[in-house]
């Protein structure tokens, strides 16, 4: 396959996502306590979509440590 003139990457990249809301406003619950609940299942729909890389700056550290042990 000749790519010459063209850009390969690995996968995308997504800098700015809100992993205890879910990707997309319309998944969000109202519900504090549920935030960040079903984090597995968002990561799994980025990557199902592409992206490999997310960066969330504003989840709960309690949410950060449950994506690292998970």
């Amino acid at each position: 396959m000749d790519l010459s003139g063209h850009f390969v990457i690995r996968g995308l990249i997504d800098a700015h996502v809100h992993l205890s809301f879910g990707p997309g406003s319309g998944l969000r619950d109202p519900n504090p306590a549920s935030w960040g609940r079903h984090i597995d299942q968002y990561l799994n729909a980025y990557l199902a979509s592409g992206v490999t890389t997310v960066l969330d700056a504003g989840s709960s550290l309690d949410a950060i440590a449950n994506i690292k042990s998970g």
